[in-house]
């Protein structure tokens, strides 16, 4: 099974906008939650503000763990 698929069929919805090429794309994009959608556009805000804050630190974490 494919995971988009799967989260389809536990209820989870993206929160990524279409590029707009099509009406169709137009009117996925209506359907998506502003508020989400600015919540989720805050939370990449933060992780890039980590990373170029403590790239390294938070890099060598990652690749020495388990």
């Amino acid at each position: 099974m494919d995971l988009r698929e799967k989260l389809r069929e536990e209820g989870v919805r993206p929160l990524i906008k279409h590029r707009e090429f099509r009406p169709i794309d137009h009117a996925h994009n209506a359907r998506i939650d502003g508020p989400r959608y600015r919540q989720r556009a805050m939370c990449e805000t933060v992780f890039s503000t980590i990373k170029c804050t403590l790239g390294v630190v938070v890099r060598e974490s990652y690749e020495g763990g388990s």
